[in-house]
């Protein structure tokens, strides 16, 4: 899986500055999160080819019992399921970062459509399972204003419906029997030899999308504020 990084909202954008700052925290951590699981993904490449090659180039020498374990092929078995693990725990950790950044986001931008003041973020933690098993309850669908004489704004409008749709068909059909609860603490994930068990790779980075892409809309429908405005 490469999870990708996401753009953050400029400082000349017409939001609350630390409205504008609270969603650039969130999609920072997301996109840290992110690097994390490119950069154990390919950990996990490291050792699956090192495995694979050594099969194809050594092997199993006849005169060695079977039941004898070999050291090389001990420790490349046992670094792929650390990296496998650790693979699993970034991308638990892209969800409850990218859970929390679309909750947020879908809180501002609720409170934008209804002409209301934007909100900080609050003091509940929201976590992955939570968007799992109450989608609309906490990330309702937004449609902001579109004149038809603005493309741009249908333009965002469309991205925004697109992307949730992509997290509703993730959550409704490749999350179909796995536990929700998975997402909520990397320390209790486990892996198997070839991918994780019970962790959908496409949640954290749909989450991360989703939430973004609202963020980025919002930035778009403030639109940005002159040299001369005050913060």
């Amino acid at each position: 899986m490469s999870a990708i990084t996401h753009d953050l909202l400029q400082r000349d954008t017409r939001l609350p500055e630390p409205v504008r700052q609270a969603l650039n925290e969130y999609g920072r951590a997301c996109n840290l999160a992110a690097i994390a699981v490119n950069q154990a993904f390919t950990i996990t490449v490291q050792y699956t080819t090192a495995r694979e090659m050594r099969a194809a180039d050594d092997p199993a020498d006849p005169q060695i019992p079977s039941a004898i374990p070999l050291p090389q092929a001990q420790v490349i078995a046992d670094l792929e399921a650390v990296a496998d693990n650790f693979h699993a725990q970034t991308l638990v950790a892209l969800a409850r970062a990218a859970a929390s950044y679309a909750a947020y986001a879908t809180q501002v931008a609720v409170a934008a459509v209804a002409g209301q003041p934007l909100p900080l973020p609050g003091s509940e933690q929201i976590r992955p399972s939570d968007l799992i098993c109450a989608l609309d309850h906490f990330v309702p669908q937004v449609r902001f204003p579109s004149p038809a004489e603005d493309p741009r704004l249908a333009e965002q409008n469309d991205a925004v419906r697109s992307a949730h749709e992509a997290l509703r068909q993730v959550i409704s059909h490749q999350l179909w029997g796995h536990n929700a609860q998975a997402y909520d603490d990397p320390s209790a994930v486990r892996a198997g030899a070839d991918q994780p068990q019970g962790i959908a790779e496409a949640l954290p980075e749909t989450l991360h999308r989703y939430a973004a892409t609202v963020a980025w809309a919002l930035g778009v429908v403030m639109g940005t504020r002159d040299e001369g405005d005050a913060g």
